[in-house]
């Protein structure tokens, strides 16, 4: 059996830098509808912020980005006007950089950023798949209590130390922006893990009998980020080992 670990770090070194607007609106469109989580970094600090591609406007040349997941990181980009974002999609690694952000508010008040549409986009090919998928028999439950609505309870798709994505049952509909205190992660035989979340998007599919809701976590504290750490880890862990076993 393939070393699971060794596997995560093998390159395809298929690296390419796209330049051609056809190609980038492409690239970025398939960001944007997969909700794919952008790492965000803006001079003047080291750390990362979490952000999504919202909008691509081909015909005046522009794109949206989400409102970055800290105040310190919106401040930074407020004043510098600059930032890279960096994201993970079907294995690939897609890079690029914004120039002359605006921060804009929206009809709905939340806050958003405007930008040029980029002039190039780097393009990376990796073996290893970067978005941790939580297999069904897993059975990792998420547990919401929106403020002033029903409780709801579904099941984690995927994670990252970003955030979640659930499936619930049902037709379910929550503003983008909504934050929800102390949301409770399950696995089995393993102690909860709370968090606050903010959802990001809700998308039900034709019949109505399932809802893919998108959250980003807020307000991690250093424990909870430190046992989201380990749940990741050790679910990159279980992916590879399953792959690895499929292939013989």
């Amino acid at each position: 059996m393939a070393d699971p670990q060794a596997s995560a770090a093998r390159y395809e070194s298929k690296s390419e830098r796209i330049t051609r607007a056809p190609q980038i609106i492409a690239l970025l469109r398939r960001i944007r509808d997969s909700h794919s989580l952008l790492n965000v970094t803006v001079p003047g600090s080291s750390q990362s912020f979490s952000s999504l591609l919202l909008d691509i406007d081909t015909d005046r040349k522009f794109i949206t980005l989400d409102e970055l997941n800290s105040e310190r990181g919106h401040d930074l980009v407020v004043e510098n006007g600059r930032l890279r974002a960096r994201c993970h999609h079907e294995g690939v690694e897609i890079s690029f950089a914004c120039e002359n952000v605006e921060a804009v508010r929206g009809n709905d008040g939340l806050v958003c950023y405007r930008a040029p549409l980029p002039t190039a986009i780097n393009y990376l090919q990796r073996r290893a798949d970067y978005r941790v998928r939580v297999a069904m028999d897993m059975k990792m439950r998420l547990f919401l209590a929106p403020p002033g609505g029903q409780a709801i309870e579904g099941r984690v798709d995927d994670i990252s130390m970003g955030g979640i994505g659930a499936l619930v049952e049902g037709r379910i509909e929550l503003r983008r922006g909504l934050q929800i205190p102390e949301c409770r992660i399950e696995l089995p035989e393993h102690r909860p893990i709370l968090v606050d979340l903010e959802v990001r998007f809700t998308r039900s599919n034709e019949r109505g009998t399932e809802t893919r809701i998108g959250t980003r976590f807020i307000n991690l504290e250093p424990q909870a980020r430190g046992e989201l750490r380990r749940l990741v880890t050790r679910l990159e862990r279980e992916m590879l080992r399953r792959k690895a076993k499929a292939r013989g």
